[in-house]
């Protein structure tokens, strides 16, 4: 795992980089805040996942992101939808550092239906980036860390690879099937 995560402690290690993305891309790295969660339960008791997980980041709302055997890079919110974003660490890094605020725009209808569809919405995203006072010190050091590292910054690249992990087979699931989280314990128990 130490080779898969080398990118991550890279930017871990620049603590206004780590601050920035966890500010614009919804990533929160820093070791500070991981702790609270590293013996804890990656979900709730009882359920499974069709992958081996391992916690690589959080978001603010209670998401994690996880390392899925060893490889690829999986995302699952605090209501229990997940998802593949990446099919590498440095597919997920490419697209989290040339896209913030990501995370406003995957609920949108056609978001992902084109290119183009994902090109305006990254456009209007952009856009919102740039009305953040610390934005452009946050733009140089997200440039400067993927010219550092070697990363794309093509849009239509990210944007491929992107749908690439979120159509690849299989699916990253969750299953919850604790007997006690049944609707019907639930009604029994409050009665």
């Amino acid at each position: 795992m130490g080779e898969v995560m080398e990118l991550i402690k890279k930017i871990q290690t620049n603590e206004k980089l780590a601050e920035y993305v966890c500010q614009f891309c919804e990533f929160e790295i820093r070791e500070y805040r991981l702790n609270r969660y590293r013996d804890k339960t990656l979900f709730l008791d009882g359920d499974s996942a069709n992958y081996d997980l391992v916690l690589i980041g959080i978001d603010n709302a209670g998401g994690k992101y996880c390392l899925m055997n060893n490889k690829y890079i999986g995302y699952a919110d605090s209501e229990g939808s997940c998802d593949r974003l990446a099919n590498s660490i440095e597919d997920f890094v490419q697209f989290i550092l040339n896209c913030p605020f990501w995370y406003n725009r995957f609920g949108r209808k056609n978001f992902l239906d084109s290119f183009e569809s994902f090109q305006e919405e990254m456009a209007e995203q952009r856009e919102d980036f740039r009305n953040e006072e610390t934005s452009e010190e946050a733009s140089k050091l997200f440039e400067e860390f993927l010219r550092e590292n070697n990363l794309n910054d093509n849009l239509e690249t990210i944007y491929k690879k992107l749908m690439e992990a979120l159509t690849a087979e299989p699916k990253f699931v969750i299953k919850n099937e604790p007997e006690d989280y049944s609707w019907d314990n639930f009604y029994k128990t409050k009665k």
